[in-house]
Formats: C-alpha cells, structure tokens, sequence
C-alpha cells in the first residue's frame, strides 16, 4: 500500500492560495441563510424534504455569490485540477466503488452503535431478524434529491474542499493537508454527521492525492450520497438485535470485523494509483 511518502506529487496546485479562515467564514455564512431559509419555507408550508433541498440550492447560490471573488483568482488553479485520468473506465469504476464501500462502512457503523446500544439482555425478548423493503413514499422527493445532493453538492463540496482547502494546507505536508481538510469538512455538517463526514474526508483526500483529479472524489461523493439519500427515502423497517453476547453469529463482532474489512478495501482503493492521472514517474523514459 502506497505511503504518503511516495507520493508522486504532493506539491500544491499551483496558483492556489488564499484564508482558509475567509473560506470557512462564506460556507458557514451560507449554511446560516440556508438554515434560516429553510425554517422560514417550512412555517409557511412547505413539505419537510422540499424545504431541505430547495434551501440547500438557495445555499450554493449564495456561496457562489460569497466565493466569486476568491474563485477568480483561483480558478486556473482549481480547474486544472479536474484533470482527465490516463482511462475514464478505472477512473470511474474505482470512484465508484469507493464510495459504495464507504457508504457500507457507514451502514456497518451505525449497525454496530445500534447493536451495542440496543441489544442488551433487556431486549433480548424482541429479538428480531433485520426485516427492510424498498418502497419510495414520494418519487417525486428522490427525484429532487438526486440532483441536489448527487450532483450540485458533491461538485461544490469538492472544489472548494478538496480542490481550494486542501490545496492551501497541502503547503504544509500531505498528512495535515488530509487531517486538516477532514475535520473542516467535518464542522460544516450537523453533530450527528461529524464523525462520517470526517471518515469520509480523510479518504477523499487520499484519494486526491493519489487520483490526482477532483473528478474522481467528486464520483465517489457522489455515489456515496445517492445511496444515503436513496437509503433515506426508500429503504423502511426496523431491526432489533437481542443479546449481544460472545456466540459467533452475534451481529457486534461480526458487523466489527465486516467494518474493518471494508475499510481496509477502501483505503486500498482510495490508494489506487491505476485510476489516476498518469505522470512522468508512471511512465519513466
């Protein structure tokens, strides 16, 4: 497995700079009118899932407004970054892949959490077997989500995290250019999401690192937020896990050790050179 060491380019884009602190001051400031708006459209009626999305777009304009002038002065540098792979097909497969594993990786987690918490002795006796069935309440809904969340803010998020954010920190060294990008990734989202979004950040970074292209994190975060709000919207039932004692078909260790396992396969993607941009020390001579 490739180690931060070796690298082939660790040198930031060249043309990016600016504050962070002003970076992250426009995207909070944007969550902020966001929130508010969406408040204000869900008291005067609008659906729940309506006001969420049509807020969220409202938030990108207004960061879009916000960014301008830093994105002018940068965008030679960001664009450039979307650099096309050596093959489209690798590109896109292993992106992909990548973000089906790290939405598993989140599926197991919170199965862990749920059997640890849950499956005590005292809930021994409605002990159930996992019972789920995909059924879509209001196409209508995911049809709406699919574009905001699967294509509009993986493609923001990526250029203004990965492509502007880490780039400055990567001035300082790979790892806190990956540590610091993660957790400012991180702090954007609500509490409950800190945790996965920070996981999420960490292998997106690798990721660029080793891609050396946006669109290659900007696949994979898309892919993994198509299937969480996919997830979120058609995917209904319960699941109660008993007692969580030692025996060997206990849903904690086993969903421990499927944990493990997928994201050790996931950092071996996340560190897959193959679906990258090609350089002169991949093809020396």
């Amino acid at each position: 497995m490739p180690a931060f060491g070796n690298i082939v380019e660790k040198r930031a884009a060249p043309g990016i700079r600016g504050s962070i602190s002003l970076i992250m001051l426009f995207q909070v400031s944007a969550l902020m009118i966001r929130s508010w708006l969406q408040t204000a459209l869900t008291d005067t009626g609008f659906d729940v899932t309506v006001a969420k999305y049509s807020s969220a777009l409202a938030g990108f304009l207004v960061l879009g407004f916000l960014m301008w002038p830093v994105l002018t002065k940068v965008w030679p540098g960001v664009r450039a970054q979307f650099r096309r792979p050596e093959s489209w097909g690798r590109m896109i497969m292993a992106s992909t892949a990548l973000g089906i594993l790290l939405w598993i990786g989140q599926m197991l987690a919170l199965l862990i959490v749920a059997a640890i918490k849950w499956g005590d002795a005292g809930f021994a006796s409605y002990a159930s077997w996992p019972v789920y069935q995909v059924s879509c309440r209001n196409v209508s809904i995911l049809l709406l989500s699919i574009p905001v969340m699967s294509l509009f803010t993986p493609l923001i998020e990526e250029t203004i995290n990965r492509g502007l954010v880490f780039q400055i920190l990567l001035r300082k060294g790979p790892v806190p250019a990956v540590m610091g990008s993660a957790f400012l990734f991180a702090v954007l989202h609500e509490p409950s999401g800190m945790p996965n979004a920070f996981v999420f950040g960490v292998f997106a970074a690798v990721q660029l690192l080793h891609y050396r292209s946006l669109w290659a994190v900007t696949i994979t975060h898309g892919v993994a937020n198509l299937l969480v709000e996919s997830g979120r919207i058609c995917l209904n039932g319960y699941w109660l896990p008993g007692n969580i004692g030692t025996g060997a078909w206990n849903p904690a260790p086993l969903a421990c050790f499927a944990f493990i396992a997928c994201l050790a396969i996931a950092w071996w993607l996340a560190n897959y050179r193959g679906a990258g941009v090609a350089t002169e020390t991949d093809h020396p001579g």
